[in-house]
C-alpha cells in the first residue's frame, strides 16, 4: 500500500502532549538577519522524548541536487544550492515530506558539512508538521519574541566597511567581523 492509503489514526495523548509543549525560549537562535530558529538537536530531543531513540527516522528521497547561482562563465562554480528531499517517518508511519537546502561555496566550504546543513533543514521543515517548535513560523510570537530578547544595530564589518542593521540577543556582543556603528549611513 501507499503511504496515503493507510488508515489515518493519532499518536498517543503522551506524545502529542510531548510534540505541543511550548518552545523553550533559551533554545531560540536569533539570527544576524533578525529570523528565529532552533538547533538540529533541539528537533532530534523533542523526536527522542517523544517517540524513543529509534523511533523516528528521516530518510531521503533522491540524490542532492545543486542550483548553480554563480555569476560567472568559467567551468567551476562559484556559489550553489544544495537541496534535497527528506521523508519524516514515526513509529513508522508517514508524518510529512520537505526540501532541505543550503548555500554552498565549493571552493570555501567542506560538501560533507553542507550536506549535514540540508538534512537539519529538512528535519526542521518536516517537525513543523508535528507542531514541534511551531511557534517560530507564527509571525506575532516572532515578533515578540524580537523585542523581548533581541535588538537591532546598525553594525559594521571591519573586514570590508560595510555597515548593516543586525540583530542580536539583549544579552549578547557583537564579535568579530562585527563592531557598532556610530556613523548610520548604510554603505553600499
Amino acid at each position: 500500500k501507499q503511504w496515503y492509503q493507510r488508515r489515518v489514526r493519532a499518536f498517543s495523548k503522551e506524545i502529542t502532549g510531548v510534540l505541543s509543549q511550548p518552545i523553550d525560549e533559551s533554545a531560540v537562535i536569533l539570527a544576524r538577519d533578525g529570523t528565529l530558529k532552533v538547533s538540529e538537536e533541539y528537533y532530534t530531543e523533542v523526536l527522542n522524548k517523544a517517540f524513543g531513540f529509534g523511533g523516528w527516522t528521516l530518510v531521503p528521497v533522491g540524490e542532492i541536487k545543486d542550483l548553480d547561482l554563480s555569476d560567472g562563465g568559467g567551468d567551476q562554480k562559484e556559489f550553489v544550492v544544495l537541496i534535497r528531499e527528506y521523508s519524516l517517518y514515526c513509529h513508522e508511519r508517514f508524518v510529512s515530506q520537505a526540501f532541505g537546502e543550503t548555500p554552498f561555496y565549493p571552493n570555501k566550504q567542506y560538501y560533507s558539512e553542507a550536506t549535514e546543513r540540508i538534512k537539519a533543514s529538512a528535519l526542521a521543515r518536516c517537525c513543523k508538521d508535528l507542531g514541534i517548535a511551531s511557534e517560530l513560523w507564527n509571525k506575532r510570537w516572532a515578533e515578540s519574541y524580537r523585542l523581548k530578547h533581541g535588538v537591532q544595530d546598525w553594525v559594521e564589518n571591519v573586514t570590508n566597511g560595510r555597515k548593516n542593521n543586525l540583530w542580536r540577543k539583549k544579552d549578547e556582543e557583537w564579535s568579530w567581523p562585527y563592531k557598532k556603528s556610530t556613523n548610520f549611513k548604510k554603505a553600499f
